[in-house]
């Protein structure tokens, strides 16, 4: 995806894992709209009409985690590899 900045070059690394042969695919842009639609549904069922960071942060595993695609090598080890990845990749990018 252009201007999306890879795993290792933010500085995600998982034991075992080589991160720059990891991703094969990441979510589309209707991936994000879910993820933003999600995080609105959280914000709405605590009682607020706006997002907040942590809106986001709750719901990013589950809505994003099976919309990104691995390299066959890393597929098989999925449930180990995906939340180590997308916490790396929060831990990383800093909230607004």
């Amino acid at each position: 995806m252009a201007g999306i900045a890879p795993p290792e070059r933010i500085g995600v690394e998982i034991e075992d894992v080589d991160v720059s042969r990891l991703v094969a695919g990441g979510a589309s842009p209707r991936g994000m709209a879910m993820l933003m639609r999600a995080a609105r549904t959280r914000a709405w069922l605590e009682g607020r009409g706006f997002l907040t960071p942590d809106d986001i942060r709750a719901v990013f595993s589950a809505t994003v985690g099976h919309r990104v695609f691995f390299n066959a090598a890393y597929e098989l080890r999925r449930d180990e590899i995906a939340p180590a990845l997308l916490a790396g990749v929060l831990n990383h990018i800093p909230a607004p």
